[in-house]
């Protein structure tokens, strides 16, 4: 079996929608800041756009950061909290810059309008992530490694027992016809052990698998064909 480092980029790359909406708030804080530095070369200093810029591009790099380190999901709470003010920060920054039509101040108000839509966004994504099983694996600042042989496996496990000591304590291994494979999962990735591993089960993406219970980091599944072996948890979604 393969073994993957999760890095600071694969943790901030994950949720694509998230790190394009970071993205395009570095850009959008630029073009504001730009509107700003403008603006304000022409005329008398404006300290409390200045004041705005500052903490939004504090909120900005929270966020870059709190995703990179995988802690998204620890810090959400706050991280909604900073957001949530960064938004009303930029919505008075665009009342403080529409009594203004010349181009700087256009410019300026145009790259905040745009931020607060990225701002509105986290504020429900972020929002959501506690309850998206997937990403949990991810963001709950689980150990830095991928259990996979695809470069497609964006997920980290806690391997806290192996899935063979798991299997050989398992009751009733020994005659698999008395255990209920009764609970039925999809595969949300691909899963390829070492071909000498008996103990744990191979899969692809999108397969349906049937689990016999669901307790633990591994659990016990047959696949369609009849096969049998433990499987990450967090590799699967039951349906």
């Amino acid at each position: 079996m393969l073994l993957y480092s999760e890095t600071p980029i694969t943790r901030l790359t994950y949720n694509k929608p998230l790190f394009y909406s970071i993205v395009l708030g570095v850009l959008f804080w630029i073009t504001a800041l730009c509107g700003t530095v403008l603006s304000d070369s022409d005329e008398k200093p404006i300290g409390i756009l200045w004041f705005y810029a500052i903490f939004s591009l504090i909120v900005l790099i929270g966020v870059i950061a709190v995703t990179s380190a995988g802690l998204l999901i620890k810090y959400r709470a706050t991280v909604l909290s900073f957001t949530s003010i960064a938004f009303t920060f930029s919505v008075l920054a665009i009342q403080n810059l529409t009594f203004k039509l010349d181009p700087p101040t256009i410019v300026a108000t145009i790259g905040y309008f745009l931020f607060t839509f990225v701002l509105f966004f986290w504020m429900l994504t972020i929002g959501h992530l506690e309850d998206t099983k997937v990403q949990e694996g991810l963001y709950a600042n689980y150990p830095a490694t991928f259990y996979s042989g695809h470069n497609d496996m964006h997920t980290s496990f806690i391997r806290q027992e192996t899935a063979s000591d798991f299997q050989n304590n398992f009751t009733g291994l020994d005659n698999q016809d008395e255990i209920q494979f009764n609970i039925q999962a999809r595969a949300l990735y691909s899963y390829q052990v070492n071909p000498g591993d008996s103990s744990e089960l191979s899969f692809e993406k999108g397969d349906i698998l049937y689990i016999s219970e669901t307790q633990g980091k591994w659990w016990l599944a047959r696949d369609a064909s009849g096969k049998t072996g433990t499987v990450p948890s967090n590799f699967i979604e039951l349906i």
